[in-house]
């Protein structure tokens, strides 16, 4: 029995485009049998099973460590790892009831995986650090072996005080990937040089991207947005995608979280009604639509990792620590995005688009996943690829 757990579940197309990537491994080594040796704890129960209960029989979705709040709901990064660190020991967990349903799946636990995303940090994430500490206490209580995977750490600023719960719920790990030096740089100076802690990709690269046939052979900009972001509504953009649609055969809206994006699809179909919403079902099951002779404009973060990866060009939005860091991890890797820059009058595409180190990427990770999967894994091979 393993348990992954993470930030998937809104649906969001990057955190189900990871969990996807994970449970297609996890069937293989399961023969794709319906025997539920993997269970999911995230954000939703129900809309992972939507998504992915059919497709992959032998997995179970619930939503219970993942929803854990701290008692007093403190949104402080290093209150919150506290709380986790001790929710088990203390017996703190015997007053939640969904704990205690599960508590049968804890015991039989051989595996905890608390898989990629950038849902443990102080910019977006801080209620993240109670899975961390969560986590390491499971391990003390149950003793199962325990990985992070992926995980987007940046920004990890925290006040000047003692930092040891943290520094002993990431020691209890058996491996510990971040997926940007940001990350691993701000987690080492924090708690030293721990056997377990590695730098090394977003949990998108373990299995090759596909396209959708259907979908390309003609060029096409992109659009993506988060729900809160006024960029690509600010009249500026709107009037340099205007300018540019003669340029392109399509104006696709990525749909990466359907359920909070609306009021954003909406103002912008109002200002292009030709424009095709691409829902988050087509990203994830029926392959991207990307040719490397598209353009994209994106505020989030998974658009620009994928559609770069694929040799398309574009531009993205990041304003604060948290967005500019996973921009610049993608632009470090080998994007050929740009920071949105309002001087830039034409979407052109690259001539020759960026060659990404893509092989050596899936490599690596793969590396990684074989020694969560198959035990011990030769560290340095894998930092070496």
């Amino acid at each position: 029995m393993m348990v992954l757990l993470g930030g998937s579940g809104a649906p969001n197309f990057g955190d189900e485009l990871m969990l996807q990537h994970w449970l297609t491994l996890t069937s293989t080594a399961a023969g794709g049998s319906g025997d539920h040796s993997v269970v999911v704890d995230n954000n939703s129960a129900d809309v992972s099973t939507e998504l992915f209960g059919a497709r992959f029989p032998h997995a179970r979705f619930v939503s219970v460590l993942k929803k854990l709040r701290h008692p007093n709901r403190s949104t402080d990064l290093m209150d919150n790892v506290a709380f986790g660190a001790r929710f088990f020991s203390s017996g703190a967990y015997r007053k939640v009831p969904e704990v205690m349903a599960i508590l049968p799946i804890l015991e039989r636990t051989k595996l905890l995986h608390i898989y990629g995303g950038g849902y443990i940090n102080v910019a977006a994430g801080a209620k993240g650090g109670l899975l961390l500490g969560l986590a390491a206490d499971a391990r003390r209580t149950f003793g199962m072996r325990l990985v992070a995977t992926g995980l987007g750490l940046s920004p990890l600023t925290i006040k000047e005080r003692s930092a040891a719960d943290l520094e002993e719920s990431v020691a209890a790990f058996d491996l510990f990937e971040t997926r940007d030096v940001h990350g691993f740089q701000q987690l080492k100076k924090i708690t030293g040089s721990l056997p377990g802690l590695i730098c090394g990709h977003d949990d998108s690269f373990l299995q090759p991207l596909r396209t959708n046939p259907s979908r390309t052979g003609h060029r096409k900009l992109h659009l993506s947005s988060t729900k809160d972001s006024e960029d690509l509504l600010r009249p500026s953009v709107l009037r340099a995608i205007r300018r540019n649609l003669p340029r392109f055969d399509e104006l696709v809206y990525w749909a990466c979280a359907p359920r909070v994006e609306g009021p954003v699809i909406a103002r912008l179909q109002a200002e292009f009604p030709q424009m095709r919403v691409a829902p988050v079902e087509e990203l994830l099951f029926d392959g991207l639509p990307v040719d490397a002779q598209d353009y994209m404009l994106t505020v989030r973060f998974h658009p620009h990792m994928v559609a770069s990866r694929l040799g398309c060009s574009g531009q993205f939005f990041a304003e604060g620590a948290y967005y500019d860091h996973k921009h610049a991890s993608v632009v470090q890797l080998g994007s050929g995005f740009d920071k949105y820059d309002v001087e830039i009058r034409d979407f052109e595409s690259a001539e020759q688009p960026i060659a990404w180190r893509e092989p050596a990427h899936i490599a690596l990770k793969r590396l990684i996943a074989q020694r969560i999967y198959r035990g011990p894994a030769d560290t340095k091979a894998a930092a070496a690829a």
